[in-house]
């Protein structure tokens, strides 16, 4: 068993894998002492989008999901399980089951709900530590979170997205950024491949270290050689450096 980033790899016979990502969210919903005030369907939905997005960005394919709501079924917890299926049924797999548990033993006043994903590949097929010569560094989406997020919902980085970048030869790693931003991010996937980033990004500055809260921003690792292509195929991205 092997942990990188945010995930666990699991080694399986025959060179199979298991994948697994875990992402919580608390103090998020409409319960009297949460500090930020949404509807808990939301909170179900970004929490799992950020677990399943690790996973698929690792190129493992989705096979199961349970939850940990950290409320009472009714009605707080239904209505986040509502969120967590939706968002389901927008990365196209609803048809996965999914397993959970609330409390029901105790009376919440703070929202809190855990999601915990696991995905199956071929060894070969992750990409994972998966740089051996260099690499350009990309961006796609913008940083934000709280209450930013709530005024810019539109979200940059897709299902569809990380699913066509992930199939593709020129892509050698992606990364889903999370709280600690864009500079720790690729800094880390430099440091796990045995490289160092050199950092010359061309974006909002400001970006660099904000939280990219329910993954609103994603890392490219980019042959060298290919950075040309997709720039032209993804206008969008934003240069960050490369690893050397």
């Amino acid at each position: 068993m092997v942990q990188t980033r945010d995930l666990t790899v699991v080694s399986l016979p025959n060179e199979q894998c298991l994948v697994t990502a875990v992402d919580i969210s608390a103090s998020i919903g409409e319960k009297e002492h949460d500090v930020l005030s949404v509807p808990p369907e939301l909170t179900g939905k970004l929490t799992t989008r950020v677990a399943l997005l690790e996973v698929l960005a690792s190129g493992a394919e989705v096979v199961a999901i349970s939850n940990v709501v950290g409320v009472e079924m009714n009605p707080t917890g239904k209505r986040i399980i509502r969120g967590i299926q939706e968002e389901l049924h927008s990365a196209g797999l609803a048809h996965l089951e999914l397993n959970g548990s609330t409390e029901e033993n105790m009376t919440t006043s703070q929202t809190s709900v855990g999601v915990f994903v696991t995905g199956y590949s071929p060894r070969q097929q992750l990409k994972l530590n998966n740089i051996k010569n260099g690499a350009t560094l990309l961006g796609i989406g913008e940083p934000r979170m709280g209450q930013a997020l709530l005024e810019k919902p539109n979200l940059e980085v897709s299902y569809q997205l990380v699913r066509e970048l992930v199939k593709s030869q020129d892509i050698l790693e992606l990364v889903p950024v999370g709280s600690k931003g864009i500079r720790y991010e690729a800094s880390n996937l430099a440091d796990l491949n045995g490289y160092h980033f050199n950092e010359f990004a061309k974006c909002n500055p400001e970006w660099l270290d904000q939280s990219a809260g329910p993954a609103t921003a994603l890392i490219i690792a980019v042959q060298n050689e290919s950075v040309t292509a997709f720039v032209k195929k993804y206008p969008e991205a934003y240069l960050l450096g490369i690893i050397e």
